[in-house]
């Protein structure tokens, strides 16, 4: 699920505040001048994938049952 359908629900970032989705677009046409207002949202958005990520898999290894019988 993206940016734009939370939105549309009210869940989501409403649009005079920037979310990392419209400061990456916004970024891309200023790529070649100015590389950092890019690389920040994707490097905080990745991490944040990646944390989340190592999050699922440790919930995942002590809330599995079967993890434990092996």
């Amino acid at each position: 699920m993206g940016e734009k359908p939370l939105a549309l629900l009210g869940i989501g970032v409403q649009p005079p505040n920037p979310s990392w989705g419209s400061m990456i677009n916004s970024a891309r046409s200023e790529m070649n001048s100015h590389p950092t207002l890019l690389l920040w949202p994707c490097l905080i958005l990745s991490m944040t994938v990646f944390a989340l990520n190592f999050v699922g898999d440790g919930m995942r290894r002590r809330l599995d049952p079967r993890a434990s019988q092996q």
